[in-house]
């Protein structure tokens, strides 16, 4: 039986035929349609444009304040930040590893001496 059904090139085509029929027939459930009540298309336009309107202020805004000087409030350095367990083990040893201020004022302090 298996052989008959291999043999037909005809049925299998028609098997084929019929399982992509059934899918190209079945309506697109699942679509949004681009259409809609006047009322709506309306109210969708109104918030577009209060949108791109909000963001045009809130952008302008941002670079009105990033770009004009603005006060930055430089506190001194506290004492217990400075805590050392032990010191560091290079030549600045009271300098954390980056701190270039706290290098370039120890060797002027070195070459002073």
């Amino acid at each position: 039986m298996l052989r008959a059904v291999v043999s037909k090139p005809s049925t299998i085509r028609q098997i084929g035929a019929r399982s992509l029929s059934s899918t190209v027939d079945e309506p697109h459930r699942y679509q949004i349609p681009n259409y809609g009540p006047p009322e709506e298309m309306e109210e969708a336009k109104k918030w577009k444009y209060i949108s791109a309107a909000g963001f045009i202020f809130v952008g302008g805004y941002f670079y009105k304040e990033m770009s004009s000087e603005h006060p930055h409030v430089h506190e001194k350095p506290a004492a217990y930040k400075k805590i050392r367990a032990k010191q560091y083990p290079w030549e600045a040893s009271d300098c954390n590893l980056f701190d270039i201020e706290c290098k370039k004022a120890f060797y002027e302090a070195k070459k002073a001496k």
